[in-house]
């Protein structure tokens, strides 16, 4: 299942966090057939069980866990199973999401990370989560209900199919200096420079076959599934 870029091999993971708005379990299903491992943070391990599906990587506290999975985390702790378990303290210093991305670096280093169920609900967790997936060495990709996304780094681009006419696109730039090209979309930017999270990127529309490019800096995109 591992993806080649450049030539060497890349492992796909799918990234499961316990945010009560997210992808459903058709989505997980079918991002899980294009994974090579599966990855539960905290509460994600309750989508993934309602999905039919088991991680290979539990990575969290477990104190947003339902009891259900709980009883199924436990019962793996003691029997064994296939999964890998890093049950962490409650009161620590870091979120149960840098310790996750930490646990898949030492196992599967420069990865691609396909990211679903971390970014609703609090608006500190959504800044987080974006920050440690922004830090992340590998390519990310954004999977939800409401919206598929992308990381860019400087040198990277995403394709748009133009069966996406009329769809809603948004990007937000994370560096302090970012440097941006967009073309077949409604207003269109060519190498534009724009600074930390300047709104320069906020609500195009897209207007046949698209692309986004980041010539330097880091952006996270979004293409918003339009009701």
């Amino acid at each position: 299942m591992a993806q080649t870029w450049n030539g060497e091999s890349v492992v796909r993971i799918l990234l499961v966090g316990g945010s009560p708005e997210g992808a459903r379990g058709s989505d997980l299903i079918e991002a899980a057939k294009h994974a090579d491992h599966i990855v539960a943070v905290d509460g994600g391990l309750d989508a993934i069980l309602h999905a039919g599906l088991e991680p290979d990587l539990f990575c969290g506290d477990a104190d947003s866990v339902s009891a259900e999975a709980s009883a199924v985390l436990e019962r793996v702790e003691r029997d064994g199973g296939s999964w890998i378990i890093e049950r962490y303290a409650t009161a620590k210093d870091y979120s149960d999401l840098t310790l996750a991305l930490r646990a898949i670096a030492h196992r599967w280093s420069n990865a691609t990370i396909c990211a679903s169920r971390l970014v609703g609900g609090r608006p500190d967790h959504a800044l987080c989560v974006i920050g440690q997936l922004a830090s992340w060495e590998g390519s990310v990709e954004l999977v939800e209900d409401s919206f598929e996304g992308r990381m860019l780094r400087a040198g990277e681009c995403w394709e748009i199919s133009e069966d996406m006419r009329g769809r809603t696109f948004s990007f937000m730039p994370l560096a302090l200096t970012n440097t941006v090209t967009e073309t077949g979309m409604r207003w269109e930017l060519h190498q534009r420079t724009c600074g930390l999270l300047e709104d320069i990127g906020i609500s195009n529309i897209i207007e046949g076959a698209a692309r986004i490019t980041c010539h330097e800096g880091r952006l996270i995109c979004w293409l918003f599934r339009n009701e």
